[in-house]
C-alpha cells in the first residue's frame, strides 16, 4: 500500500491482517514488534499492490 510521508516523500508498507474494522500495517520504517493500525501511519492510501502466493 502507498501512502506519501512528511515532504510528499512516497513510501510503501505491508498490510498484514485486520482487527475488526482496522487494517494492521507492517511498515519497514517504524521499528515496531507488532503490526500497527493503518489508521496510525496515513488517511489516505494511493496504491494497492495485491501479491498472491502460487502454488
Amino acid at each position: 500500500m502507498k501512502y506519501f510521508l512528511l515532504g510528499g516523500i512516497q513510501h510503501w508498507c505491508v498490510i498484514v491482517g485486520k482487527d475488526d474494522e482496522e487494517y494492521l500495517a507492517r511498515d519497514p520504517l517504524r521499528d515496531d514488534q507488532e503490526p500497527v493500525p493503518l489508521s496510525a501511519l496515513t488517511e489516505k492510501i494511493y496504491a494497492v499492490r495485491v501479491l498472491k502466493k502460487v502454488e
